[in-house]
């Protein structure tokens, strides 16, 4: 059955081979079961981010193509997506109601990372005002004795 399917070009293509897929999909779906699958997409998407050093890494590192900003939200999303896999499993699996758990996780928790990425920010902001406040008091100092 799955012995008969073509071989992909690229990992990264963003073209999708339907019939390949339906296929794959299909063996997939016959053989692991739901736990099985979610902890598949857990670990493809984190290896699509992971960063062990600078051997082993994956491509968004290597790739200068990518910026600081795409690496720091494709960490980003892996977490969403791990998080919504987990939640989804326990959900299906294990007949778990959230309440108000997940509406605030779908609708609060980003908010609140970005709030403190944001504080965490402007602490790194704060102590680099205060390190130029000192260097500025050196130089002056500096001055003084040059006078």
């Amino acid at each position: 059955m799955i012995e008969n399917i073509e071989p992909r070009d690229d990992f990264y293509s963003k073209d999708i081979n339907l019939e390949r897929m339906e296929s794959v999909l299909n063996y997939v779906i016959s053989t692991l079961n739901l736990a099985e699958i979610l902890k598949m997409i857990r670990e493809i998407s984190y290896d699509m981010v992971a960063y062990y050093n600078s051997e082993t890494c994956s491509k968004i590192y290597k790739d200068d193509s990518y910026s600081e900003q795409n690496r720091w939200e494709a960490n980003q999303l892996q977490s969403l997506l791990r998080t919504a896999c987990d939640l989804f499993g326990q959900s299906i699996l294990d007949k778990r109601e959230f309440g108000n758990y997940l509406d605030h996780w779908l609708n609060g928790g980003a908010m609140e990372n970005q709030i403190s990425d944001l504080k965490n920010e402007i602490e790194c902001l704060k102590d680099q005002i205060q390190e130029w406040k000192n260097r500025c008091y050196d130089l002056e100092e500096e001055l003084k004795e040059l006078r």
